[in-house]
């Protein structure tokens, strides 16, 4: 029992275990969102949920694995000029994705958009075919 204590109480089994629980988290959620909502969506009359949906579930999984990583670094024994530096890229990472999800969103709606306005013109005869 002493040996399990102690093996639990190393810093990189912590380390390990934390990254994991955050991995097999995002696959969970990744899960749910194609499975669930995404079927909850389907049902919906517009297609802009499908879209936002489609568009996000991706990063959002590697967004919980980004966290994940960040969380599961806090209990190792790093140098703290190398444990700044190695967060600092994991911030920037974290605003590259951030924005790469705002891209995505906005992209959505505009797409959507854009798609409602052309079944309009063309519904009357504004395309000119």
């Amino acid at each position: 029992m002493a040996a399990l204590t102690e093996i639990l109480q190393n810093p990189y089994v912590t380390a390990l275990a934390i990254f994991l629980g955050f991995f097999i988290g995002a696959k969970i959620v990744h899960f749910v969102i194609e499975r669930v909502i995404s079927r909850l969506a389907a049902k919906t009359t517009t297609k802009l949920d499908d879209l936002l949906i489609d568009r996000t579930k991706g990063p959002m999984t590697l967004l919980i694995l980004l966290y994940g990583l960040f969380l599961g670094l806090q209990p190792l024994p790093i140098h703290e000029r190398y444990f700044e530096i190695i967060i600092s890229a994991l911030h920037s990472a974290l605003i590259l994705l951030l924005f790469f999800i705002s891209i995505r969103i906005l992209d959505a709606l505009v797409f959507q958009d854009f798609h409602q306005h052309h079944r309009i013109f063309d519904s009357a005869g504004l395309l000119g075919r």
